[in-house]
């Protein structure tokens, strides 16, 4: 199976880069979403282009974007991230020591890092496949206009 993915690595990689620069010559057009620019010499491909990384413009509702979005039949992956700050076996290190020993500690309250948090919870991933048709791009182009109509007042 993994001959057959090595054979196909370059047809993959030759489509998605397609999808991904007709995603990012309309999106950066947009003031809703911010994307992740290819570095100068740079060159796409492999496990990274299954999605592109997006944020959401910092005064808009991820919610409410990905209530609009869900509209239009666009493809989210809106992955949660693993709070990994508030999971005492990272943040305490005598608690981790205290279960490798054997002994049972309470673990000291958890760093709270609401910025953090909150930046989290604006980054969006977008499936590029969906962005190889011309009904996707219809999509994706609709999308935007509506949710640009309906935050005129904040972008």
């Amino acid at each position: 199976m993994a001959q057959i993915d090595l054979k196909l690595l370059d047809r993959h990689n030759e489509l998605h880069t397609r999808a991904w620069t007709k995603f990012s010559e309309l999106t950066k057009k947009t003031k809703v979403f911010k994307i992740q620019r290819q570095q100068a010499k740079g060159k796409m491909g492999g496990f990274f282009l299954g999605a592109a990384a997006t944020i959401i413009t910092e005064n808009l509702s991820p919610d409410q974007v990905y209530k609009t979005l869900r509209k239009h039949n666009v493809k989210i992956d809106r992955r949660r991230h693993t709070p990994y700050h508030k999971m005492p076996h990272i943040y305490d290190i005598a608690y981790r020591k205290s279960h490798s020993r054997g002994l049972q500690i309470m673990p000291s309250e958890a760093p709270n890092l609401p910025q953090t948090e909150h930046a989290l919870s604006h980054v969006i991933f977008f499936p590029l496949a969906q962005f190889c048709s011309a009904k996707g791009m219809r999509r994706w182009r609709s999308a935007i206009d509506d949710l640009e109509a309906q935050n005129s007042s904040r972008l």
